[in-house]
């Protein structure tokens, strides 16, 4: 996800892309013709946005906050919030603004209008308005929520969905080495199925850190399993 916001913010600002593997960073920012740099680069930023795996989140915040300048604005892209908001907001510099946001679409996605991202202004300002007000210009629906809302909310739609294909996916392979001709018989809306799952494996960290991470995520787990166990009776009820 840095990546397309590198690639959303250059036309309107210098963009300098930092990372602790040095020739990543640059490899990256020439691909995306913007600049790279390491953590000097920090104090003269306006903004500086993080996007690190989410269990290294918290710990990628801290060390940036170490060295922005006051009146500078921090963001992070993370899917969960409660666990990670309050750690960075009881660290926030007197001065320094926080907002922290949360692309509901993935980083492959290829037109940005329309599509939606939730913002909680954790401590809002100038830099803050403008950053939300330009993303709303590129054709973002920009959201807003609070931190318990937003993580209610992603256990419903997020982690409960990544549970069922997890589930899925976990029954299939159980499966594979007893039928071995299982593929004769996909449906085509199965292989749609198995699409997506394929395409879930690809960020199976991210999913495993949302399930871990996300404070309502176990119960939602386990209100799912329940519904599961009851309606594998399929009587009238």
């Amino acid at each position: 996800m840095g990546r397309l916001f590198a690639r959303l913010l250059r036309r309107d600002h210098e963009v300098i892309i930092c990372s602790r593997d040095e020739a990543k960073a640059k490899k990256i920012a020439k691909r995306i013709r913007v600049k790279s740099g390491d953590t000097s680069s920090i104090p003269d930023a306006n903004i500086v946005i993080v996007s690190v795996p989410i269990e290294k989140t918290v710990e990628a915040c801290l060390d940036v906050l170490r060295h922005m300048k006051s009146g500078g604005l921090l963001v992070e892209i993370s899917s969960v919030k409660s666990s990670i908001v309050n750690n960075i907001a009881d660290a926030l510099p007197e001065g320094v603004e926080y907002l922290s946001l949360h692309p509901l679409f993935g980083p492959s996605v290829r037109r940005l209008r329309e599509q939606i991202l939730v913002a909680i202004p954790v401590r809002r300002g100038r830099l803050s308005e403008e950053l939300l007000t330009l993303l709303r210009n590129r054709g973002l629906i920009v959201e807003h929520s609070s931190i318990e809302e937003h993580d209610k909310m992603m256990a419903l739609l997020q982690v409960m969905h990544h549970y069922a294909y997890l589930v899925m996916a976990v029954e299939l392979a159980k499966n594979v080495e007893t039928c071995p001709d299982l593929a004769k018989f996909f449906t085509r809306s199965f292989r749609r199925t198995l699409g997506q799952i394929k395409s879930l494996s690809k960020i199976r960290e991210t999913i495993i850190s949302i399930q871990k991470l996300n404070l309502y995520g176990l119960q939602t787990r386990k209100d799912y399993a329940s519904s599961a166990e009851k309606l594998s009776i399929m009587d009238d009820k």
